[in-house]
């Protein structure tokens, strides 16, 4: 099959041209020309084609998590501080079921108001949904750059964004593909940036960096957990080993952790007031993925390094400990970079001890994944440069070559278009029953239908959808006659889908409206 043959449509083979003619010029103008500014250009140009392009592999909200995030999203831009899945609820709850509850906690809500946001501005579609990640993602490049700027070079933090913008993984979070998409696409970015805030804080000790330290801290943790605080172990422990906690830096660091909890404390008081059972139940789940296994998302203790080459390619089981090697030897501040180390260890530690696993637990660590595996591939060549001083044209041309294989290694075409296209018989089937189901809204005038209205039977896994293009209620079952008196008794006006044999007591009713599936 390969790309020879491809599946993609116009515009996606577009824009994965376009990815590559400009990450071949960046490294054409980095490379051989010596000219950063253009080279740098080309490199944003990467970063947003490609993530472009991820964002329209599916024209559809995707099941897990995506189209949960985009419904309590949608409710976010009428009430942002009331997160809710059910809107208006036509029967009792269980609010410990977060598919199917109205006050929705189940995940912190940054990254939702910046998807409400996008909503309100652009309207609602799944690359609306997807377009903050975008953003963040192609920002997230810039910090990476000037990060390994600062623990490297210049040539090192080029190739370790270079190798961001490609990463596989990356594009299918950002596509919506895997769970939990953008929350943990914005978890990764607001991470990324309270470490480049803390490295600009070492290189200019102004205090200004500390206070955004804290405030890209805290905004991680509004966007997931308390794992958004791990800039301060870094902090702690290299000031600590680098005899560096004086008075100045212990108020920094102080502040810096002040400005965090200041950042996202609050949420956590309101919703304990204003939602003190879903509150409650969230923590105590939150609390239980380190003790149990949640939603069958089990493995073993060495889960985090069994899934290494499905996040980062199969390659990287030999370049990520060879990396985390040679950047000991390579890096100038090896008291920064063991605590750097000591990170990696107790992040991969405390998720492999947790019960319960998922790849993106681990994967928020990326960005510096591929900043060591950039070093290490940097380093080798200059050692081979140095050999071989005569022909270092050829070094060069090996280099770039070797790049190129390792960004189409990363970047994994033939797993994309596996799943992002009609190529494999049960995608073709699933893409289609998802898109079926936007027709299937608007064919119906379901898109026109109000908050008092209420369609029972939709197709399992289909409800949020239906309530994300329109604004009534949806139940993927069929109800019971004490159902139908209490939908009734509340003034909502009853549609069922005529999938499967209904019984008499709803045939009868004239006044539910039935719709063909």
């Amino acid at each position: 099959m390969g790309i020879f043959k491809t599946y993609f449509d116009t515009q996606q083979v577009t824009l994965l041209i376009l990815s590559g003619v400009f990450a071949l010029l960046s490294i054409y103008f980095f490379e051989y020309k010596k000219q950063i500014r253009i080279a740098l250009v080309f490199l944003l140009l990467v970063a947003i084609t490609i993530r472009i392009f991820a964002a329209l592999l599916d024209p559809f909200f995707n099941l897990w998590d995506e189209q949960y995030h985009a419904l309590v999203a949608k409710s976010m831009m009428q009430n942002p501080f009331k997160p809710m899945l059910y809107t208006n609820p036509a029967l009792p709850y269980d609010s410990a079921i977060w598919t199917s509850n109205h006050i929705w906690l189940h995940k912190q809500p940054l990254f939702l108001w910046q998807i409400a946001l996008s909503f309100k501005t652009f309207g609602i579609s799944p690359f609306t949904f997807r377009l903050p990640g975008i953003i963040m993602m192609a920002v997230l490049t810039y910090f990476v750059y000037d990060s390994t700027n600062y623990l490297f070079n210049k040539r090192v933090a080029f190739y370790s964004a270079l190798l961001v913008s490609f990463s596989n993984y990356q594009l299918l979070l950002l596509a919506g593909s895997i769970a939990t998409d953008q929350n943990d696409i914005a978890f990764m970015f607001y991470i990324t940036a309270s470490f480049w805030a803390y490295l600009r804080y070492l290189k200019q000790k102004k205090r200004k960096w500390a206070i955004f330290t804290g405030v890209f801290s805290g905004m991680a943790v509004l966007n997931k957990w308390l794992p958004g605080l791990m800039i301060f172990e870094i902090w702690f422990v290299y000031a600590i080993i680098s005899k560096q906690f004086n008075r100045k830096s212990k108020i920094d660091f102080l502040l810096a952790v002040f400005v965090a909890f200041a950042i996202f404390v609050p949420w956590q008081i309101y919703i304990l007031n204003a939602f003190p059972a879903e509150s409650h139940f969230e923590y105590a789940l939150n609390r239980a993925h380190f003790t149990d296994v949640i939603e069958g998302h089990g493995g073993s203790f060495w889960y985090h390094f069994q899934v290494i080459g499905d996040s980062y390619g199969i390659i990287f089981w030999a370049l990520i400990p060879i990396s985390l090697i040679v950047s000991y030897f390579t890096n100038q501040n090896k008291k920064l970079y063991l605590s750097i180390l000591l990170l990696i260890i107790s992040v991969y530690l405390f998720y492999s001890i947790a019960r319960t696993k998922m790849p993106a637990f681990t994967f928020i660590l990326s960005p510096i994944i591929f900043i060591l595996v950039a070093n290490t591939l940097v380093s080798s060549f200059n050692k081979l440069e140095n050999v071989l001083k005569n022909n270092r044209r050829i070094t060069k041309a090996m280099f770039t070559g070797c790049v190129v294989v390792l960004l189409l290694l990363t970047l994994n075409i033939e797993k994309i278009q596996a799943y992002h296209t009609n190529w494999k018989p049960r995608n073709k089937w699933w893409r289609n029953e998802r898109a079926s189901i936007v027709q299937f809204v608007k064919e119906n005038n379901l898109d026109k239908l109000n908050k008092n209205s209420v369609i029972f039977n939709i197709e399992n896994t289909e409800s949020t959808l239906i309530m994300l293009y329109s604004e009534c209620t949806a139940y993927d079952f069929a109800p019971t006659q004490e159902q139908l008196d209490i939908v009734k008794e509340k003034g909502f006006d009853v549609w069922i889908l005529n999938r499967t044999k209904l019984p008499d007591y709803i045939q009868n009713d004239s006044s539910i409206v039935k719709i063909q599936d």
